[in-house]
């Protein structure tokens, strides 16, 4: 018997806005990527206010949706997530992600941990209304291969089921959900055994939790927790000092680009990109011509990134051509414009700028590590064999490479 927390209503909900410069004394840096899955047969509408308030609040999120909706082969819809959750693992220079799965995207998630082996790259997930024992919400309509497969006691819903409880999985997992979807089992079909389980306690229909407030309070501490790791290298009070000082520094030069940098770099640091990008845009208007200002408002502008936008009017694409124009030996410049590319899909573009950044320095072990993921999509396996060896003859221990290594060695 699975065990259910009660969720009370929150007594006010979050409202996301811009942080302040006091916000930023308790570290929010080291916070994992937040990757998105709509659930199947659901537009990006569905999430769109959870994705926007996310990033008013400074976390770097990533919507991922499957092809044709994720209607298609379930199993299939597991195994591209593994591919591009493996790639933005290494775009992103995450050492994990978090999840946050909208309905029955959380079985394709689920298939893709518990049988595709990401046990160790996903520090927790968190599940919106997903029916862990099957729905019959897609009974109705016509039934491509993926709607089949979510009805309950489907072979696919079986074989989830033999993991469940597995405190290996289930530790990593949070579910939250109200039991008021239309057309699932009778019963708690939300609870998952050895989760966290939390049923709301104030009417919510699932399929409106990604669109509820009060349901992102609930949310945000789990999300969040990671920041309280980085605390611990640095306290509260002193991270606050730091600040003071930089503060005190901008108000007696305040022409001073310099002191305007190093602020902005601490707020980047610590994972506030607003106040990050007003430094940087206020040291650039005291001097255009600072190309680490530009990589810096860049890395702040690529946190607020919404993939699939136009490449044209990217801000981060245009903060690091700029940096490159004025400094045209800056090997980091050209890494971070690939990884940008490649975010948004143009990954020839990308592998051009990680050769130019390889070309610049020869020890740039991100860049192989990316340039050889790209080669991999290319189904160049010897050469990306040879920028994983590279990647390793630098930094022997890095499991990004290690991995990637073992899977083209079979």
């Amino acid at each position: 018997m699975a065990e259910v927390l009660i969720a009370p209503r929150p007594a006010k909900a979050v409202i996301p806005r811009r942080h302040t410069d006091e916000g930023c004394a308790a570290s929010r840096g080291r916070r994992h990527p937040i990757i998105i899955l709509p659930g199947i047969a659901r537009s990006s509408l569905s999430t769109a206010s959870l994705r926007r308030w996310l990033r008013a609040l400074d976390f770097e999120v990533v919507f991922q949706p499957f092809p044709w909706r994720g209607t298609g082969d379930l199993r299939r819809n597991a195994a591209l997530l593994r591919r591009r959750l493996q790639e933005l693992k290494v775009l992103l220079q995450a050492g994990r992600l978090l999840l946050v799965c909208q309905g029955e995207s959380g079985l394709i998630f689920r298939y893709c941990m518990e049988k595709l082996g990401w046990l160790d790259f996903v520090q927790r997930a968190v599940f919106l209304g997903t029916p862990m024992r099957g729905t019959r919400r897609h009974l109705l309509t016509p039934l491509p291969r993926g709607c089949r497969q979510v009805a309950p006691a489907s072979p696919f819903i079986r074989e989830l089921m033999e993991n469940e409880g597995d405190p290996r999985f289930a530790s990593r997992y949070v579910s939250i959900y109200s039991g008021r979807g239309a057309f699932l089992l009778p019963g708690p079909s939300g609870e998952l055994d050895g989760a966290l389980n939390m049923r709301l306690g104030w009417p919510c229909p699932d399929q409106e939790l990604a669109r509820s407030r009060r349901v992102l309070t609930l949310m945000l501490p789990l999300l969040a927790e990671e920041g309280r790791e980085a605390e611990r290298h640095e306290s509260g009070e002193e991270s606050l000092a730091h600040l003071r000082e930089l503060d005190r520094m901008v108000r007696e030069n305040p022409d001073d680009p310099q002191a305007l940098i190093m602020r902005g770099r601490f707020f980047l640091e610590k994972g506030c990109s607003q106040l990050a990008i007003r430094d940087l845009g206020a040291a650039l208007r005291v001097r255009q011509e600072l190309p680490e200002a530009y990589l810096l408002r860049a890395l702040a502008y690529r946190r607020l990134l919404r993939f699939g936008e136009n490449p044209i009017h990217n801000l981060s694409l245009q903060d690091l051509s700029r940096a490159i124009r004025l400094r045209p030996g800056f090997a980091d410049a050209y890494f971070q414009r690939g990884v940008c590319y490649a975010l948004l899909g143009m990954w020839e573009e990308a592998m051009e700028d990680w050769d130019h950044a390889l070309i610049l320095n020869r020890d740039h072990h991100a860049a192989y590590l990316a340039r050889g993921l790209g080669r991999m999509r290319r189904g160049e396996s010897r050469s990306a064999r040879e920028d994983f060896l590279e990647v390793l003859r630098l930094h022997p221990d890095n499991p990004d490479a290690l991995r990637l290594l073992r899977e083209i060695e079979g």
